[in-house]
């Protein structure tokens, strides 16, 4: 995460922090947030 991020999260306090780009599915709790990656949004292109 970088420092932006991390200082976004402090600010705003959501509840999930749903991310993507990576394409791998991931789920996971760190500091309190519950950090969620649905994975691929689609059929696989390549």
């Amino acid at each position: 995460m970088t420092r932006e991020g991390a200082k976004f999260l402090a600010r705003a306090r959501p509840a999930i922090c749903v991310y993507g780009h990576t394409h791998q599915p991931n789920a996971e709790s760190h500091e309190g947030f519950l950090f969620f990656n649905p994975g691929l949004a689609g059929p696989k292109r390549f």
